[in-house]
């Protein structure tokens, strides 16, 4: 969520909040964005899939929660 405002109320602040939105909708709905950047990053958010964002994230994670205990176990001997 992105602060739209703060006022101070007595000896307290008061936040409105825009309402929430992902960092892709935000430079689309932008003026201030380039119609060529917004179609590149239209066309790379289209070919994203989430389920095999997942499973590349955590096949790095298996490597370096490997990386980790093979030094952790190097460091005992």
């Amino acid at each position: 969520m992105k602060l739209a405002s703060k006022e101070r109320v007595g000896s307290s602040n008061k936040r409105k909040y825009d309402t929430p939105e992902t960092p892709y909708r935000r430079l689309m709905e932008s003026d201030r964005t380039p119609e060529e950047v917004k179609e590149e990053t239209e066309s790379i958010y289209l070919s994203l899939n989430p389920a095999q964002l997942k499973r590349s994230i955590d096949a790095k994670l298996a490597e370096l929660y490997k990386a980790y205990e093979e030094k952790k176990r190097a460091r005992k001997d």
